[in-house]
This record gives C-alpha cells, sequence and structure tokens, in this order.
C-alpha cells in the first residue's frame, strides 16, 4: 500500500521470445521483493496477429489491453498505471501522422483514459532509466524497441533523432 493506495504488479508474456520466461520470472521475484502482489499472464501474440489479421505490435497491444482489463477486474482495481513516458507519447504521435490521423491522433497518448493513468508520461525514456538506476530499481528494455522491423522501432532509431537533429526543441514543441 502506498498512501492508502493498493499496488498490485502485472506482467503479460507475449509468447514471442525465448527469453520472456526469464523476464516474467525476474518481474515477479521484483514485485515479490517489494512485497507487491502479482499478477501474470500469458498470450500466443503470433497467432493473436494471425487470427485478427492484425501486426505483431498491434496484436500485442490488443492482449496487453485485454489482460490488463481482466487482471484489474480479478484484482477489484479500478486504475491501471502504465510506464509511458514522453518518449512514447512522441512516437505514438509521430505513428499516427505517418498513418494519417485527425485531431484525436495528433493528442498522442492521454494522461488518462480510463481506467488507464500515465503518470510517467512527463518524462523521457532516459530520465526514467537514469531515476530507476539511481535509486536500484529494477527496469527492463523489452529487445523488440531496438527491432526495426516494428514501425516504432523505426520512428525510434530513425526518425525522432533526425527530428532532435532538425531542431533541439522537438520533444517539446511535438508534446506543446
Amino acid at each position: 500500500h502506498l498512501s492508502g493506495v493498493e499496488i498490485v504488479a502485472a506482467h503479460l508474456h507475449h509468447g514471442q521470445r525465448q527469453e520472456a520466461d526469464e523476464e516474467l520470472a525476474h518481474a515477479e521475484a521484483w514485485a515479490e521483493s517489494l512485497r507487491i502482489p502479482f499478477v501474470k499472464g500469458y498470450a500466443q501474440v503470433p497467432e493473436i496477429a494471425k487470427l485478427r489479421k492484425v501486426s505483431l505490435e498491434e496484436a500485442g497491444r490488443i492482449a496487453r489491453h485485454e489482460f490488463l482489463h481482466r487482471a484489474a477486474r480479478e484484482q477489484e482495481l479500478n486504475v491501471i498505471a502504465t510506464g509511458h513516458t514522453r518518449d512514447d507519447h512522441i512516437e505514438t504521435i509521430l505513428f499516427h501522422m505517418a498513418r494519417g490521423t485527425g485531431l484525436a491522433g495528433l493528442r498522442g497518448i492521454p494522461w488518462i483514459r480510463s481506467p488507464f493513468v500515465r503518470p510517467l508520461r512527463a518524462f523521457s525514456r532516459l530520465e526514467t532509466r537514469n531515476y530507476c538506476a539511481e535509486h536500484g530499481l529494477w527496469f527492463h528494455d523489452d529487445p523488440s524497441n531496438t527491432d526495426l522491423s516494428f514501425s516504432r522501432a523505426r520512428l525510434r532509431a530513425r526518425v525522432v533523432p533526425e527530428l532532435r537533429e532538425v531542431h533541439p526543441g522537438f520533444d517539446a514543441a511535438i508534446v506543446r
């Protein structure tokens, strides 16, 4: 409990990578070390992608949302906090722009879209990693974040750095 707030950690195994078993075990052990209840789930994201005729990225998002909603119901929780950072928000805006979007897509990842809240959205990925390192908190980088076969990874690795070169205030400008 944190100031009267019940915290439960949740992790979904996407069924895509062999090392995911170890990542799940590490996440569970970390939550246990903090005495935080832990809910785990398993999904076969490649199968979901085939069945729903969507990309692996979209299938993963669908699986995570379904899992988190189910876990929140089972644990009788009414808020789901995710670890999305300002970088994720920027990448989402660019992704929406690339697909073609209206004003809703230009808003990116909302701070709150019930039952989801994104308390880390104000901070960059680097700030978040540095904070965790400074305070001895475990964090994990999903290898798919650097896999250039995924659209978001290409935006992250190629487009965002170029836009930051064009204008050093790019992050603040796009968030604004």
